[in-house]
């Protein structure tokens, strides 16, 4: 082949290589086949995106609002942490609470009541109530803390080299 030949072959794009150089590959090379080439493809994938089938997603759990809270963890408090056992109990029915499911003519009617975003305020007392004890909690262990903390880095590092 000739050189001029070899770069046409060399300068196409893996996948679109021809066996025999022929006119259509010397095509491929003018920057106007290309542009039109990528025009094209643009139009393909703009029309497979609208021909996208979308998803019904009325009456299903996406359709409704997204409803949260902070739930404390069930294994609260660590072994051999003492807590107010009327602190703990009132803690642990956060728990029975996340079994709770909004019907939706619940949310219909609080979606009708009105509410005043300035005073709105969420508030999560027995999360709040959590996490001063969690504060407390490593206050009380914080050299404990450091200690195994340092020793999970070591370990950690040993492993990178």
């Amino acid at each position: 082949m000739s050189p001029e030949a070899e770069f046409a072959v060399e300068s196409l794009a893996p996948g679109e290589e021809e066996p025999v150089v022929s006119w259509e590959s010397f095509e491929k090379l003018n920057p106007k086949w290309q542009k039109q080439r990528m025009k094209t493809l643009q139009e393909e994938e703009e029309r497979k995106e609208k021909e996208k089938v979308k998803p019904n997603l009325e009456g299903s759990l996406w359709d409704q609002p997204l409803v949260f809270t902070l739930i404390p963890p069930r294994d609260w408090p660590p072994p051999g942490w003492q807590v107010d056992p009327k602190e703990l109990a009132y803690i642990r029915e956060s728990q029975a609470l996340e079994d709770f499911v909004a019907t939706p003519e619940a949310l219909a009617a609080a979606a009708k009541e009105e509410m005043d975003e300035e005073k709105f305020d969420p508030d999560f007392p027995r999360w709040k109530m959590f996490l001063n004890q969690y504060i407390e909690w490593v206050a009380a262990n914080r050299d404990r803390l450091d200690e195994e903390s340092q020793e999970v880095c070591v370990k950690f590092s040993r492993t990178l080299f």
